[in-house]
């Protein structure tokens, strides 16, 4: 990320991989990576849209 922000004149970077629960808190220790993409697909169960679950995400990446 650094790299990129060096070679970009500093702009954002975004991780790509997928924030979730079990990253979010990790990802935003990292000073130079600016935000992530919440992770939408599952792999088991169903295909569908949980607030809740984003709303836990957000709030791990936040700290809060």
């Amino acid at each position: 990320a650094r790299f990129v922000k060096e070679q970009t004149g500093g702009l954002d970077v975004v991780y790509g991989g997928g924030l979730k629960a079990d990253n979010a808190a990790m990802l935003s220790s990292i000073g130079d990576i600016d935000g992530g993409l919440i992770a939408l697909t599952r792999f088991s169960g169903e295909i569908g849209f949980y607030p809740e679950e984003y709303l836990e995400i957000i709030r791990l990446y936040l700290g809060k």
